[in-house]
């Protein structure tokens, strides 16, 4: 059995009584002794996460009233002693991530009156009663803490909160008034949850009730993303005007209305995608005017309008993969002269040799073909600031000698999920920046590989992958 004690420290830790921080981190500690930390009252900060404690007793942390910042996270506790942390009444900060408790007492937190931040992640609670007193609260982590119900009034007292994850917890209902009092909140995270419903009081509707997220208005970031939610009600981002960052990808709803969005004049991130939406009404984003990454990607739709962007003009990233597009209007990007990133597959239909011409500031393209897609030698030729460039399920059969010119900026090109048999060296001439070349060593031809080798040195790297078209 490996024992901390206060022998330890004074080898390993010279003017031991000035310290105001110690880390003990991933050392196996596995006990003890009592008495270990007095003296030490300058200490401010103490980390011993990774260690191997199975019991924390009463006597654990005396001497440390000056303590503001406690991290025990990931050692294998199964037990505190009764009032464990109640002469500790100037922390701050408590980490208690991944250990093994298998429930946090009542009064377990009884004393940490100026507590601000705990992060209970992966550490069972199942209980929200016992965080009750801890009305300073500004940064609440139970991400995966085996939540199985939250109360209507399980938040109620802690006022403060700014920050709250209580997602991949065992619930499948929220209470619509869950959020009533806590005002300050800026970030909420609830995905991955298996919610079919947010519960109103009537507990009678699936879908998330209009009103949860009422009376939120300093929320700058939510998610709720990898639900099982089916609906989403028109008013349902009503007064959350100082949303930035929205995501809800990853559910089963099959329509947006036209008025979604429209109190999120100062969103900067929306990511929709893996949802099951079959069209985007036209003006859906129009109050987005401050938009700069958007993902529509993977959402089953059909087909898509080219006003749908007209007032993103600030767009920077956008992604679109994964849809079952049957035509694109050569004017869909004439607006979107900003955008740096792209990811877009063409399945069903043939690109316009100047369908990019208006991304002069375009910087990396995912481009997927669908094995049906033949790149013509003009596709490209307008896209000077390109970087990167990723090409999957292209149809690689004599692709042009000139499809890359003109790209004398690009860095990274690659091939790994195509059925590229031969590459023409040529057809990288001027591309003096080149860093890095990736090609699918499954397909190529015999020799092929070799010849890569020689002529690209240093920058060519051989995947191995095997393509289902």
């Amino acid at each position: 059995m490996v024992v901390f004690n206060k022998k330890y420290l004074e080898q390993n830790f010279p003017n031991l009584n000035d310290l105001e921080e110690i880390k003990l981190e991933e050392i196996e500690f596995e006990s003890i002794e009592n008495g270990a930390f007095k003296g030490l009252s300058n200490l401010k900060s103490l980390q011993f996460s990774g260690n191997q404690f199975e019991t924390i007793s009463s006597e654990f942390f005396e001497g440390l009233e000056n303590l503001t910042y406690l991290n025990m996270g990931f050692n294998s506790i199964k037990e505190f002693g009764k009032g464990v942390f109640s002469k500790l009444t100037k922390l701050e900060t408590l980490e208690l991530e991944g250990i093994e408790l298998e429930n946090i007492d009542a009064s377990l937190f009884d004393g940490l009156t100026e507590l601000t931040k705990l992060n209970l992640k992966c550490t069972p609670c199942k209980s929200l009663s016992t965080l009750s007193n801890l009305n300073k609260l500004k940064e609440l982590n139970l991400m995966m803490s085996s939540v199985e119900e939250f109360e209507d009034t399980a938040l109620n007292n802690l006022k403060h909160l700014v920050v709250l994850d209580i997602s991949m917890n065992e619930t499948d209902s929220l209470p619509s008034n869950l959020f009533d009092e806590l005002d300050n909140l800026e970030e909420l995270n609830i995905s991955m949850m298996g919610l079919e419903k947010f519960e109103s009081k009537c507990n009678s509707i699936t879908s998330i009730d209009s009103h949860l997220f009422n009376g939120l208005n300093s929320l700058h970031t939510l998610k709720f993303s990898s639900n099982n939610i089916t609906t989403i009600d028109s008013n349902q981002f009503n007064g959350l005007e100082n949303l930035i960052s929205l995501n809800f990808e990853s559910n089963k709803i099959s329509n947006f209305d036209v008025n979604l969005f429209k109190d999120l004049s100062k969103l900067n991130t929306l990511v929709i995608g893996y949802n099951k939406v079959n069209e985007l009404p036209i003006g859906i984003f129009g109050p987005c005017t401050e938009l700069e990454v958007l993902h529509i990607d993977f959402m089953e739709m059909a087909s898509i309008d080219s006003k749908l962007f007209e007032k993103n003009t600030k767009l920077k990233v956008l992604h679109m993969n994964g849809n079952n597009f049957e035509s694109l209007d050569k004017s869909f990007f004439e607006n979107l002269t900003s955008l740096k990133e792209l990811g877009i597959s063409c399945e069903k239909f043939d690109l316009n040799d100047d369908i990019f011409n208006d991304l002069v500031n375009l910087e990396k393209l995912e481009f997927n073909g669908k094995s049906r897609i033949v790149l013509n030698s003009k596709l490209f030729s307008s896209l000077s600031n390109l970087k990167i460039l990723e090409l999957t399920h292209i149809k690689c059969e004599n692709l042009d000698v000139d499809l890359l010119k003109g790209l004398h900026n690009l860095e990274e090109l690659g091939f790994e999920f195509s059925r590229l048999k031969e590459l023409d060296p040529k057809m990288l001439a001027g591309l003096t920046n080149l860093k890095s070349l990736s090609v699918n060593e499954n397909e190529l031809n015999d020799g092929q590989k070799e010849i890569l080798e020689k002529e690209f040195p240093g920058i060519i790297q051989f995947k191995a992958f095997e393509i289902v078209d």
